[in-house]
């Protein structure tokens, strides 16, 4: 739903004509405006010239200071700040992790070091363990 919800946030009205920008298509198709473009460029039958054009400069400049614009911009810098809070966030948790996989390597040598003990001494199951080695 929420794909939806920013796909129509992308259609804009120019001439009259409900339509989308090359690069806000090139991200739905996850693939690079410039392939898009050339895309079009070589497939003519798959994208008539009715359906396509370039807008003037004109048409760019108010594009970029439309009301849309001004909110994408300032979605753009949310995004940015909440990436690098995001990033500061796992950073401290990878710090943790990899302390938590430090004490899991000591404490799986120290186990290791009791059972070769155990062996050392031939103990059985059935006998117990007490302070340092006695049986």
């Amino acid at each position: 739903m929420n794909d939806l919800l920013n796909t129509e946030n992308k259609i804009l009205v120019i001439r009259g004509q409900q339509v989308m920008l090359d690069r806000d298509l090139a991200e739905l198709y996850e693939v690079e405006t410039k392939r898009l473009n050339e895309a079009v460029r070589r497939n003519p039958k798959r994208f008539p010239a009715k359906n396509c054009f370039v807008l003037s400069d004109e048409e760019t400049s108010t594009v970029l200071s439309s009301d849309i614009a001004i909110e994408i911009s300032l979605q753009i810098i949310d995004a940015f700040i909440a990436m690098r809070h995001f990033l500061s966030t796992n950073a401290k948790i990878s710090q943790r992790l990899d302390s938590l996989e430090q004490y899991k390597y000591e404490s799986s040598q120290k186990i290791d070091t009791l059972f070769s003990l155990m062996d050392k001494y031939k103990i059985e199951d059935k006998q117990g363990i007490f302070f340092q080695g006695q049986i």
